[in-house]
């Protein structure tokens, strides 16, 4: 899979890079158009200066043998000067091969360096937020004393919510980066599809709750089972279903079912009936960090990384996932794990 940047900005940066170059070409071409011509027209006027077309003359009515004309020397002047053309563009053309390639891989290797850094920072980064959550957690159940005001109880939920929530960021970042530097290795075994969207339904039920939506799940019965890292599934249905769940008003619905195909692919589906995504926004809700449409419903809470890491998650199981939505008809995305991966019970 492609490299995974964390900085968006970077590739607007990159698009207004390769814009410039293209401009800069553009303008060399156009200088090297101007040098022709102008070579072109001195000479010619050198030539008139200096009779050097009469004496051209003179050569071939001395040396008629040769069958000399007066189209050779124009034939040989263009000829000259296309080669000097031609090797001036070839040795630019190398000079900025040799510098475009320089720059890949001076990008590739900071790229590589910044994944290895983050990957091996995994243990440094969530000991102390585990602790600070652990710690707030026996505050707040009062295993160190009651808490003496509501005030400190306050503080204490905010310090525990803070701490989950970045506790979730750092763990979606490592994930990314940990897959990006290839050290994400899956634990492979078969997988009961039904059991698994159970479990993945549970865990986003209270928020399904609390905003007084329903949650349907619709498991087939007796279907193959599903080879794969269970832990990574569950992730990526938990990270749709929450996705589902967090754009869809109060009341709405959040249909979960799956399906084999003829083919023999197991085929998931994420249904809801939100505000949907424009056609704009469904190349950009892949880029991390990006969520689409905020300014329709103001400011949503998450990192905008669940869709990225979905996408590299099925990638390492040699699957893919698609998205169908339309403004105000819901969203529906489409899980598909190749058919290598459904297990047949013999």
């Amino acid at each position: 899979m492609p490299m995974l940047n964390l900085t968006p900005q970077k590739k607007s940066q990159s698009l207004n890079a390769t814009e410039l170059d293209a401009r800069l070409e553009d303008d060399q071409r156009l200088k090297d158009a101007i040098i022709v011509v102008c070579t072109s027209i001195g000479m010619t006027l050198i030539g008139g200066y200096f009779d050097l077309f009469e004496r051209w003359h003179h050569f071939v009515r001395d040396h008629e043998n040769l069958e000399l004309d007066e189209l050779t020397i124009g034939v040989c002047s263009l000829a000259v000067m296309l080669i000097w053309y031609s090797l001036r563009r070839q040795r630019q053309a190398n000079a900025l091969k040799s510098l475009a390639l320089q720059l890949k891989n001076d990008a590739y290797a900071k790229s590589e360096a910044k994944s290895e850094f983050l990957a091996n920072m995994s243990h440094e980064l969530r000991t102390p937020l585990n602790a600070i959550i652990g710690y707030s957690e026996a505050m707040m159940a009062g295993v160190f004393g009651k808490v003496s005001n509501a005030k400190q109880e306050d503080c204490l939920h905010d310090v525990h919510n803070s701490g989950h929530h970045l506790l979730n960021l750092i763990n979606d970042i490592l994930d990314i980066s940990k897959i990006e530097a290839k050290k994400e290795k899956l634990i492979e075994r078969t997988i009961e599809v039904s059991n698994m969207m159970d479990i993945s339904s549970r865990r986003v039920g209270i928020l399904a709750e609390k905003k007084n939506i329903t949650l349907s799940v619709d498991a087939p019965t007796n279907a193959p089972m599903l080879l794969g890292d269970e832990r990574r599934v569950v992730q990526v249905f938990i990270n749709l279903l929450s996705n589902a769940i967090k754009f869809t008003p109060e009341g709405g619905e959040v249909m979960f079912s799956a399906e084999i195909c003829d083919d023999g692919c197991h085929v998931l589906r994420v249904s809801d009936t939100g505000r949907g995504i424009s056609k704009k926004d469904l190349d950009s809700i892949f880029l991390p960090f990006e969520q689409a449409g905020d300014h329709l419903m103001g400011a949503q809470v998450g990192t905008g990384l669940g869709l990225t890491l979905c996408t590299s998650l099925m990638q390492l199981h040699g699957g893919d996932f698609a998205i169908d939505s339309e403004l105000g008809t819901g969203t529906t995305v489409t899980v598909r794990f190749p058919a290598e991966r459904t297990v047949i019970a013999s």
